[in-house]
């Protein structure tokens, strides 16, 4: 499915949810770090994407960048479509951001 996806975002380099969804496939197959940049471009495209916000905040926290994972919640509370979602991923105290 990577492959897909990766030609998908090639060929619509705009198009967020293509690359969060390239995120969320990398991060299936362990690949964190460039899940992480695919989620930064996701909201780089268009800054209103709920679930690219909680993603990043997940993977990053998932790192062990616990401030990285805080501001990105942050910012998702501000800018997102559906503030609520990230309000809750922020809501949580202790392990893994919940997914959206």
């Amino acid at each position: 499915a990577l492959p897909a996806l990766e030609r998908a975002v090639a060929l619509r380099p705009n198009f967020a949810a293509g690359w969060l969804r390239v995120g969320e496939a990398k991060e299936a197959l362990g690949r964190r770090t460039e899940a992480i940049a695919d989620y930064r471009r996701a909201l780089t495209v268009e800054p209103s994407t709920t679930d690219a916000y909680v993603a990043l905040a997940r993977a990053l926290r998932a790192a062990g960048d616990v401030e990285g994972s805080r501001a990105a919640l942050a910012l998702g509370e501000k800018y997102a479509r559906r503030p609520e979602v990230v309000t809750q991923a922020a809501a949580a105290t202790s392990g893994e951001v919940p997914r959206p």
